[in-house]
């Protein structure tokens, strides 16, 4: 993403994409080319890109992996802790098991 102003004072927003294809060949797309209008400041331009981003659909699908991420993340620590808790289980019976064999089978 790129902005600048032309010297007849028209301000543009230019927003590309880069990927790797199949065959790792860098690949350079151009996605939109706008003008944009008002300031360069931060609010704008992202207001400009977030409409962009929907015309094409791009939101909603970086919406849908954001989801999937945040689920894997909390299982992730949900079995974290299953194993942490699971962890002090073990140990917990093993010291129990100790005391057992020391006061009825010494």
């Amino acid at each position: 993403m790129d902005c600048w102003t032309s010297p007849n004072i028209y301000s543009f927003l230019g927003i590309t994409i880069h990927f790797i294809d199949q065959d790792w060949n860098l690949k350079e797309i151009l996605v939109d080319f706008v003008n944009l209008s008002g300031s360069h400041s931060g609010k704008n331009i992202c207001t400009t890109f977030e409409q962009i981003a929907r015309e094409f659909g791009v939101l909603r699908k970086v919406n849908i992996i954001l989801y999937i991420i945040i689920i894997l993340y909390y299982i992730i620590i949900l079995l974290y802790y299953y194993i942490i808790l699971l962890y002090y289980i073990i140990i917990l019976l093993l010291f129990n098991l100790m005391i057992f064999f020391n006061r009825y089978l010494l």
